[in-house]
């Protein structure tokens, strides 16, 4: 079975393929914008399935916030089902991140984007939820 750390970096692989997107495997202290950290958020052992693990990641999405119109625009690209800037597509474009999941999919977000203090600073963040098995 791939290790937590194994599937956080086929996550970040697949988002590095975002054009002008800098991916983190761990929450950055300075996140250099625009940018992606991958975080677990929970893992569900179930045995039904082989052994398998259900985990659950949160993909925080960082732009510059310097023009508030812009930063929105920016994240509702990365955020979109489809697109040269979306997420979901670029999971979907190898959804065993690498060989290293059964699966992987991007299920949603639950909050929208608003203005997160990192590093000093402020950025437009928002989590985006990802779904990956494992066996």
């Amino acid at each position: 079975m791939a290790s937590l750390s194994d599937i956080r970096s086929g996550i970040a692989t697949r988002l590095a393929t975002i054009s002008g997107l800098r991916t983190y495997t761990e929450m950055p202290g300075s996140p250099q914008v625009p940018a992606a950290a991958v975080i677990p958020k929970d893992a569900k052992y179930d045995q039904d399935f082989g052994g398998s693990v259900l985990y659950s990641f949160e993909v925080w999405l960082y732009v510059n916030s310097a023009d508030l119109a812009r930063a929105q625009k920016a994240i509702d690209e990365y955020i979109a089902p489809t697109g040269a800037s979306s997420v979901a597509a670029a999971i979907d474009g190898d959804a065993s991140l690498g060989g290293v999941a059964d699966w992987a999919r991007v299920t949603g977000w639950t909050q929208y984007a608003s203005l997160v203090d990192v590093a000093g600073g402020q950025v437009l963040g928002m989590p985006l939820q990802i779904e990956v098995m494992a066996s």
